[in-house]
């Protein structure tokens, strides 16, 4: 029965053993628990990093897009720009070469107006020429013959009045045959037209 005396003392031992893995076990579990807690506010903490980094990705997102859009529109803006500028630059382009074209046009008839002015100013200036020389020329000849053509001019100024003054008397001559009535005066030389004229007498 002197086991019996042990027993008491080996459930202590039991119990007291029981007790030292149950703090083990608990130390270690809180010791765990300490961890996990860590481990979960690290996890709290990356996610909230992680929501933070997605907000900044959704935001960028919505940049990028903003940004898409926006070069969307200026890329249609530029395009119509560009087809602004082509159109505009083939009708500058037509416009040039309507100018060219009328350019040419009057090119052409000024320089044929300029041929035909100077032909015109040839023209008279030859004949301007031509005439001063010929006036010239008639002075230098007139010098040259001026008392021939003084004699030559009272020559014919004197047959002219001695003919006048005949053919004024010679009706009134007696060797005139016809009635002097009847002779008119034609104012040639020489000349007398005789008209029968009814009279009393005949």
């Amino acid at each position: 029965m002197d086991y019996l005396i042990f027993l008491p003392l080996l459930l202590l031992f039991l119990a007291f053993l029981a007790l030292i893995i149950l703090l083990w076990k608990y130390t270690e579990l809180s010791r765990k628990y300490a961890e996990l807690s860590e481990l979960k506010d690290s996890i709290e903490q990356n996610y909230a990093e992680l929501n933070r980094k997605y907000a900044e990705l959704t935001e960028v997102k919505d940049n990028i897009e903003q940004n898409y859009a926006e070069l969307n529109r200026k890329y249609a803006e530029l395009t119509e720009l560009k087809d602004n500028i082509e159109q505009r630059a083939r009708k500058i382009f037509e416009e040039y070469a309507e100018l060219n074209r009328k350019y040419a046009e009057i090119k052409g008839n000024i320089e044929q107006r300029a041929r035909q002015i100077f032909e015109e100013w040839k023209e008279k200036e030859l004949e301007s020429t031509s005439m001063r020389k010929a006036e010239i020329l008639f002075r230098e000849w007139k010098q040259r013959h001026e008392k021939e053509l003084r004699r030559d001019a009272v020559k014919k100024s004197k047959a002219v009045i001695t003919g006048k003054i005949t053919e004024h008397i010679a009706p009134y001559l007696p060797e005139f045959k016809y009635n002097p009535k009847d002779a008119r005066f034609t104012a040639r030389q020489l000349i007398l037209l005789f008209l029968t004229v009814l009279t009393k007498e005949n």
